[in-house]
């Protein structure tokens, strides 16, 4: 990004098209695009005040965080015509992430509860959340999620420990 301050890729598809974002100098944080052949667009939903384009399925639909002028962090997905869709883990009190999108539409994500826990979603393409946490660990965050809907991310333990997860979807016969 020409002029940035600082640059993060967060996620490519297979058209090459890349995902992230990047500091615009003067404290602000904003999502971005750039296609295989170098447009770059920048990634913001309406009224944020700082984004996050975290993935991007082959379709091109992009998911990821923005804060909004309250300071309250919303998860959106931005639809292949560039419409954006904000959405919150209905659980969530303070945040929710989407951080993973596959191509069938699947989101996986954090978000923080009233005590200030991280807990892993998988938001469906039409809307249903499934909650995601490992057993007995006091926090978890879905990173990433394939087109089977298997999920990774990372959890922790106990003692304090951050380990990392895989989460292989079953499916209903």
């Amino acid at each position: 990004m020409p002029a940035a301050s600082g640059t993060t890729a967060a996620g490519i598809n297979r058209a090459g098209t890349v995902v992230g974002f990047y500091g615009n100098g003067a404290g602000g944080v904003f999502g971005f695009s750039r296609d295989s052949l170098g447009n770059i667009t920048t990634i913001s939903p309406p009224n944020a005040v700082n984004s996050l384009a975290l993935a991007i399925n082959d379709s091109g639909e992009i998911t990821g965080e923005y804060l909004d002028h309250r300071f309250v962090c919303h998860a959106f997905v931005r639809d292949q015509n560039g419409v954006y869709h904000s959405f919150n883990d209905p659980n969530a009190v303070y945040l929710t992430y989407g951080q993973g999108i596959n191509n069938s539409d699947q989101i996986s994500g954090v978000y923080l509860d009233g005590n200030v826990v991280e807990h892993g979603f998988v938001r469906s393409a039409q809307g249903q959340y499934y909650a995601l946490d490992v057993p007995s660990a006091t926090g978890t965050e879905v990173s990433k999620i394939d087109g089977a809907g298997d999920v990774v991310g990372d959890y922790t333990d106990v003692f304090g420990i951050v380990r990392g997860f895989l989460f292989i979807a079953t499916k209903a016969e």
